[in-house]
């Protein structure tokens, strides 16, 4: 199968809009919905935030399936059918011009890869990016330019620290909190589910993971939390006790550190169509 070669900005599905600013071009996209998506190569640089749908993709360090709010670096020359599981996906980009990548030319090295997060300082500025483009005042392209520069020197940085494997024990570890995320599970219940000792858990998880096993188990129950206020129409109230919240507020403040929203605006931004 020939690939098909996309320009600089653009991608496969509906464009719902577009902005130019500077070095970077942002589009918001819907998912097409009728034909599979075909082997293509993206030309340029770009960051992907998976806004609504659940994506399949071949970036590291993320899970292959993964759901809104991930984002996804891609370098130049990319080739790939990364998709949608089903029809009916949105995703908001952030294209790089080539000379934009020029004072990095001794680092791109880092960046040759494609990469994926899934919380963190790198997903919470793509959200901030996809929000301001809703705001789309005369200040936005300006705003959104210089949060995309921020964007792509976080990610830079990301990639050059040294990357450690977790042992096969930790990596046990933050399944056990992936899966009883929503749980009122303590960390010392897992170090003794898997006979380790709580500070070497706490200690272990700073190091691989850059996290403590409480923020790795609050992250993933906003990331639960992120699908269930988009597919459902609970009260949000009933969805922070759902997702292991002690209160609303809690939940709400949580959410908005880890996505950039509270969850109701992430609920009017994320399920208008």
């Amino acid at each position: 199968m020939i690939s098909t070669s996309l320009p600089y900005g653009q991608f496969i599905g509906s464009l719902r809009r577009q902005v130019n600013a500077g070095d970077f071009s942002f589009a918001e996209v819907l998912d097409r919905r009728d034909e599979e998506v075909p082997k293509h190569t993206h030309q340029d640089a770009h960051f992907l935030l998976v806004v609504q749908g659940v994506y399949l993709t071949s970036a590291r360090k993320i899970e292959p399936v993964c759901s809104a709010p991930s984002i996804i670096y891609n370098p130049s020359g990319t080739t790939h059918r990364d998709r949608f599981q089903t029809r009916g996906g949105r995703f908001f980009t952030v294209s790089i011009a080539a000379h934009a990548l020029g004072p990095l030319s001794g680092h791109l090295d880092l960046l040759d890869h494609t990469i994926g997060f899934k919380s963190g300082e790198i997903v919470r500025l793509g959200a901030q990016l996809y929000r301001e483009m809703q705001v789309g005042d005369e200040l936005s392209p300006m705003v959104m330019e210089g949060m995309a520069v921020e964007l792509l020197a976080h990610t830079l940085r990301h990639e050059m620290r040294p990357e450690k494997m977790p042992p096969r024990w930790l990596r046990t570890a933050s399944e056990v909190l992936q899966d009883r995320c929503c749980e009122a599970v303590t960390v010392r219940e897992v170090a003794q589910t898997i006979g380790i000792h709580p500070f070497h858990l706490a200690r272990a998880f700073r190091i691989f993971f850059n996290c403590s096993p409480s923020e790795y188990l609050r992250q993933h129950r906003i990331q639960h939390a992120t699908r269930r206020v988009v597919a459902s129409q609970v009260s949000l109230a009933e969805l922070a006790l759902e997702c292991g919240f002690s209160d609303q507020s809690q939940f709400t403040k949580a959410f908005k550190r880890l996505t950039g929203h509270t969850p109701g605006e992430y609920r009017k931004l994320y399920s208008r169509r």
